[in-house]
């Protein structure tokens, strides 16, 4: 199990580094359906890399169920918060994406919740998962 959970982070790094080639060529900011569909991935990084730590760690010690929910609150959150903008009209997607110029007061705090405050989201969120998994790993060598 350890090694599918490997697996997925690398394909998750894979999926991240495709997502930055398709904005560098410009080719995201052309088809913003992809990039909505593509902004949650990173999220996931941190809750694989902390169950693929764990799992090689402690394998016969399950999680409880509070946990794994926990683990996956936020991933979960930013999905339903971002891909719902999929069904949007385009002009509206490309302020969201864009500048946010013209937008509504419910759709700028959308648009704030999911692009203004995602960098410093996603650098805390894998900052705390990746100090999870150093303290199993730390705790593993004891």
């Amino acid at each position: 199990m350890a090694n599918r959970y490997l697996a997925a982070y690398l394909a998750l790094l894979s999926l991240e580094l495709l997502r930055a080639g398709l904005f560098y060529t410009g080719a995201l900011q052309a088809n913003p359906v992809m990039q909505i569909l593509m902004s949650p991935y990173g999220y996931f990084q941190g809750p694989v890399l902390y169950l693929y730590c764990r799992k090689i760690t402690l394998p016969g010690r399950p999680i409880p169920l509070s946990a794994r929910l926990a683990i996956w609150a936020v991933p979960f959150a930013y999905t339903c918060l971002a891909w719902p903008q999929v069904w949007l009209r385009p002009d509206i997607q490309s302020a969201m994406l864009g500048d946010g110029a013209g937008l509504s007061s419910f759709f700028a705090l959308w648009r704030w919740l999911l692009y203004v405050t995602a960098d410093g989201l996603f650098a805390l969120h894998f900052f705390v998962f990746l100090l999870l998994s150093l303290r199993l790993l730390a705790r593993h060598r004891v």
